[in-house]
């Protein structure tokens, strides 16, 4: 009976090492489809598992301690490509752990896109698995020095067709 016991916790605890393992692929999301500096951008995992806490990393590649839990958002201050990274932490009301000392791993084997559209894989950048995130810029407004350019180069052009014309009536009246 005792052996019937222990080859059936055996089974029991190689099910749970196979779902540890071979876990599903995480597919994270992010909107609007083309952030813009200023803007928030909302990451979702799709596929959450209950027994981890997933947090996004916004910018792993240079800042790697700034940590949002999902479902959250993050503002990117400035235009640029942005390194995403997934960090899991095992839930501690779960009781099966992966290892005893280690209960936070950044995922390795994620898909990355925007809601609604196409995802990539993770590709390692600076030694973490992580996915590009392209954020655009805040439509750009001339400057007063801008405007000043612009003013002058259409003083110069009206100025130009002005002579030109002038020149022209001189010739046809002097005909």
């Amino acid at each position: 009976m005792k052996f019937s016991n222990i080859i059936k916790a055996f089974i029991l605890v190689c099910l749970f090492s196979v779902k540890l393992v071979a876990g599903e692929t995480f597919v994270l999301r992010y909107s609007p489809a083309n952030p813009v500096a200023g803007q928030p951008v909302s990451f979702t995992l799709e596929n959450p598992d209950q027994c981890q806490i997933a947090s996004v990393i916004p910018d792993a590649v240079n800042n790697i301690g700034n940590l949002v839990l999902l479902d959250g958002s993050y503002t990117y201050a400035q235009a640029g490509i942005y390194h995403v990274a997934l960090d899991v932490t095992v839930n501690p009301q779960c009781l099966i752990r992966e290892k005893a000392g280690n209960k936070r791993q950044l995922v390795t084997d994620f898909q990355f896109g925007p809601v609604g559209g196409t995802t990539v894989p993770a590709v390692m950048q600076n030694g973490i698995f992580c996915s590009p995130l392209v954020v655009g810029g805040a439509p750009a407004i001339p400057t007063l020095s801008q405007w000043m350019i612009i003013i002058l180069a259409l003083v110069i052009v009206t100025g130009g067709v002005v002579y030109q014309m002038n020149t022209s009536l001189k010739q046809n009246s002097s005909v």
